[in-house]
């Protein structure tokens, strides 16, 4: 989950989108009536994070609701105050429920708060236990980097097999190619900077995946759909190729059966 100070939401442009992927939200924090509105908005896949065990035991229980897809996780800055008896008990929930999970996150590194050698040791270590687990019932990661991103890939390097995607993606453009050589996935919000813009930009649309990152900034799922428009008019395509281009990467991620969109012809 990110933190900015600077909301810069447009009034979305007259066009239909039919479906909506949201890569990375947080619902365990977001009004149920923000996910219903979302849903009838189009938003048809919301990829929802837990960061701690607390959002791990919530995240969970909306396993099966319309439209929500688990992941579980222990986020770097909940990863440095918790104890070993915890993080093992989270490795548990996630080795128990690896049916109703999609992948695992929040996980990763910043270091924007992680201010001591301690601390980054910390994340660094709690970020290969994740990964390891990962690894072990073969689902995807969602990452989570702050001004940490070559230590990141740095350390995806043992993984050579592990699927990954870059939610909220903050690197350079060269960042960004890395990921899509590797693979990986980035994902990018509707708030906008140079940066990201240079890095969706010089990618192909077969890496890119929209997220709200709810509650962040205020934002709710429905806010996915400003941020297809955003990877649209940097790509020069059309709203609704971007939304289902970039719907279509977030199932193959995830794994995620696309026969419950057959009824409505998606």
């Amino acid at each position: 989950m990110e933190k900015t100070k600077l909301i810069v939401r447009e009034k979305p442009r007259e066009a239909t989108i039919s479906r909506v992927a949201d890569a990375h939200c947080h619902l365990f924090d977001v009004d149920p009536l923000a996910v219903e509105s979302a849903i009838r908005a189009g938003v048809q896949i919301m990829v929802t994070n837990g960061v701690d065990t607390r959002t791990n035991m919530q995240t969970l229980g909306m396993h099966g609701k319309t439209g929500i897809y688990c992941m579980i996780g222990v986020h770097p800055n909940n990863a440095v105050g918790m104890g070993d008896e915890e993080l093992d008990f989270n490795l548990g929930l996630i080795r128990s429920n690896s049916a109703k999970i999609v992948g695992i996150g929040e996980i990763g590194l910043d270091y924007t708060s992680a201010k001591t050698d301690a601390d980054r040791k910390r994340q660094v270590d709690v970020f290969k236990k994740m990964l390891d687990a990962a690894s072990k019932i073969r689902k995807p990661v969602s990452i989570h980097s702050r001004e940490a991103i070559r230590d990141v890939f740095s350390i995806l390097e043992s993984y050579t097999e592990q699927k990954a995607h870059l939610h909220f993606f903050e690197g350079r453009e060269a960042d960004a190619k890395l990921a899509q050589k590797r693979g990986y996935y980035i994902s990018v919000p509707y708030l906008k900077s140079a940066q990201r813009a240079d890095a969706v930009r010089n990618i192909d649309i077969s890496n890119i995946m929209v997220e709200s990152d709810s509650p962040t900034a205020g934002s709710t799922p429905s806010d996915a759909r400003l941020a297809v428009e955003f990877v649209a008019g940097l790509k020069g395509i059309d709203v609704a190729k971007a939304a289902s281009a970039t719907f279509e990467n977030t199932k193959r991620l995830f794994n995620i059966d696309g026969s419950r969109f057959m009824r409505s012809g998606l």
